[in-house]
């Protein structure tokens, strides 16, 4: 139990375990939905390092893949003590740390299976809640692929450090169609206009700037000021038609 403690408050292995957020692409606080989740993860990895023996950096990657693929999916949301039992009772008794590594991911694959990215995942953007797991995992996914914020030079991942702090956030979620362009053309139901497909990661001046113009005022000449390579990257991050 003692030596259990320890390692849990092992400065050394809190660190070195929360380098896994970053790798899976959550860099701020703001984008943890689940306080629980990043515990249970916690847990998972110790338990590679002191009782199969992972390496430290092998551990990392593995933990990095199940957390991106627990906070997706709220693994540890409802029943949360329930479902890592279950978890815990399919990693005791292996042989040895490579069956570990083993099974962590074959949990993932066995979650994140095609149906869940086809119709699953599809189904749980349609909200407009804003603090909704999926909307970060799409968050971390666009710091993990080194994105930019739409229509910006500067990488989100820059944007959401949380070493850098201010009076406004850096990066503000804009309305591609804007909240006060809908409720002129008629559209009033919130669950509508903040819908998830009808938001994008933008720096606040721009979010200002552009206002309640619609996309045909205010998209033509953000394009004209790129390439057309520029234009298609951006667009292919930001999944613009």
């Amino acid at each position: 139990m003692r030596d259990g403690q320890k390692a849990a408050l092992n400065l050394a292995n809190w660190h070195h375990f929360m380098d896994a957020l970053k790798l899976a692409g959550y860099r701020s606080e703001k984008m943890i939905s689940s306080g629980t989740t990043i515990i249970f993860s916690y847990v998972l990895y110790l338990i590679g390092l002191r009782d199969y023996g992972v390496d430290r950096v092998t551990m990392r990657q593995t933990i990095a893949e199940f957390f991106f693929m627990a906070t997706l999916t709220g693994r540890y949301t409802n029943s949360p003590e329930t479902r890592f039992e279950s978890d815990l009772s399919l990693i005791r008794d292996l042989p040895d740390g490579t069956a570990f590594l083993a099974r962590l991911r074959a949990l993932c694959t066995t979650t994140l299976t095609g149906d869940f990215w086809t119709i699953t995942l599809p189904s749980q953007l349609a909200t407009s809640a804003s603090r909704s797991p999926s909307l970060f995992a799409y968050q971390a996914a666009l710091i993990k692929l080194d994105a930019n914020a739409l229509y910006s030079p500067l990488k989100i991942s820059a944007m959401v450090d949380p070493a850098v702090k201010g009076t406004k956030a850096a990066l503000e979620q804009h309305h591609l169609f804007p909240r006060g362009y809908l409720e002129e053309t008629g559209i009033n139901d919130l669950k509508q206009i903040n819908q998830i497909a009808n938001f994008a990661a933008v720096e606040w001046p721009a979010n200002i700037k552009i206002g309640k113009k619609p996309p045909a005022d205010y998209v033509p000449p953000l394009d004209h000021a790129m390439s057309a390579d520029e234009r298609d990257r951006l667009y292919g991050w930001h999944a613009l038609p």
